[in-house]
């Protein structure tokens, strides 16, 4: 795989908080009830009610992902579901002006959003075995750019992350990020997510590449004093199971 990134990427400019509305425009460019819908592909199995089914549809020369939670239970899908699918929506909305996470597309109805779909792989394939430094390099700068557009992903683990030997890494799958804004606790989610993003971005250098790890990365993997004594009780737990 080649991939080049030249410095000056355009980074996002600081947007004010969001609310998390209810208001379900744009609409996507087909409906449910469309030719193009029911020629869809089912791409990931929800693997419990909680999850929303994930669904590739081709329309005109484009293809669009599409989350779609109608088989859900009625009654979560009016309440937590909903409240869910609204947040990710508005992360992706957020993210527009970013180069590097598939566009928003809009909704297929009050149960389903579309994004494009990204000619990607994730980076947990096999042949993304040996990425370049340069995928990392570009993947900092993202998550910079990201934050700074009030999105924390709070997933990216290696199956949320795609590689495209043109255009470099994506980020996808925000069904658990937090929007910067709100509440005092929605505030702290955020923060929390914000570390998170961090911790794992520090693994995946680590893994990938280590002559990349900064000096903040190293204090990310640092774990939290709590953390460690948690860890040290399980271990003494395990050495004790094993004598007995």
């Amino acid at each position: 795989m080649t991939f080049e990134w030249a410095p000056g990427c355009p980074v996002g400019r600081h947007l004010p908080p969001a609310t998390i509305t209810r208001n379900r425009t744009p609409a996507a460019p087909f409906s449910r009830d469309s030719a193009t819908w029911r020629s869809r592909v089912l791409l990931h199995t929800p693997r419990n009610w909680t999850k929303p089914a994930v669904f590739l549809v081709e329309h005109g020369d484009r293809r669009y992902v599409v989350k779609d939670q109608s088989s859900q239970p009625a009654w979560y899908r009016r309440t937590v579901g909903s409240w869910l699918l609204r947040r990710e929506a508005e992360a992706f909305r957020r993210l527009l002006p970013v180069s590097a996470v598939p566009d928003f597309a809009g909704w297929v109805d009050k149960d389903a959003f579309a994004t494009v779909w990204a000619e990607a792989t994730p980076l947990s394939d096999p042949s993304n075995a040996r990425p370049p430094e340069a995928i990392f390099r570009r993947l900092s700068d993202l998550f910079d750019e990201m934050h700074q557009h009030g999105v924390a992903h709070g997933d990216p683990h290696p199956d949320n992350i795609l590689i495209s030997a043109q255009r470099g890494p994506y980020l996808v799958d925000f069904a658990v990020a937090q929007l910067e804004g709100g509440s005092f606790i929605r505030r702290w989610l955020y923060r929390q997510a914000l570390l998170v993003d961090r911790r794992k971005l520090a693994k995946l250098k680590r893994q990938y590449a280590p002559g990349l790890l900064t000096e903040r990365d190293r204090a990310s993997l640092e774990r939290p004093r709590l953390h460690r004594a948690i860890a040290g009780m399980r271990q003494a737990l395990r050495r004790r199971r094993r004598r007995d």
